[in-house]
């Protein structure tokens, strides 16, 4: 059988575990304006019968949700409310959880949308044979 394919999603701050359960019953997120790129992430993924780890930075607390070919995971950048440069070792610290998780979730490829990250340290990927694509 061959190997499904691996796909970390990281569209940035939402409620994507909010998003992934209205996506199941077939329906709209309807707090989105819009039909959200996380939900048409989740039917490319299920189309392809693909596996796929989505993680994101919301506002409220850290969650975790795993249903059949997903992982789900918000997970609050730590210090966002700081000045400055203590700001940006917080989103440091964000950056290299998500590439231990890319890492440990044996990703093919990474999706990055988030407006929020060093882009610089996300080129460490491909040197540990992770593609990269840019959302």
């Amino acid at each position: 059988m061959p190997k499904k394919l691996r796909f970390l999603y990281a569209p940035g701050p939402g409620d994507i575990i909010g998003t992934y359960k209205h996506w199941v019953k077939g329906e709209d997120d309807p707090s989105q304006v819009a039909v959200t790129y996380s939900s048409q992430f989740y039917e490319v993924c299920d189309a392809m019968d693909a596996q796929g780890y989505v993680i994101a930075s919301p506002i409220a607390e850290a969650q975790f949700l795993h249903d059949k070919n997903f992982q789900i995971r918000h997970l609050p950048t730590p210090l966002r409310q700081a000045p400055g440069l203590i700001y940006h070792l917080g989103l440091l610290w964000y950056e290299l959880q998500l590439i231990a998780t890319t890492l440990s979730f044996r990703a093919d490829i990474a999706i990055v949308g988030h407006g929020r990250v060093h882009w610089f340290i996300l080129c460490l990927l491909p040197w540990l044979g992770v593609k990269v694509g840019v959302a």
